[in-house]
C-alpha cells in the first residue's frame, strides 16, 4: 500500500469518526429533550 493511499484511508476514517461522534451527540440531545418533555407532562 502506498503512503498516499494509507493517508487517504486514515483521513476518511477520521471523517467517519467525526460524523459518528456528531450523530451520538445529536442522539443524546434528542433523548434529553424527550425526557424534559415527559417531565413537563407528568
Amino acid at each position: 500500500m502506498h503512503i498516499e493511499e494509507l493517508y487517504e484511508a486514515v483521513s476518511n476514517m477520521a471523517v467517519v469518526t467525526q460524523h459518528l461522534k456528531a450523530d451520538a451527540e445529536n442522539a443524546v440531545s434528542i433523548q434529553q429533550q424527550i425526557a424534559f418533555q415527559l417531565e413537563q407532562q407528568a
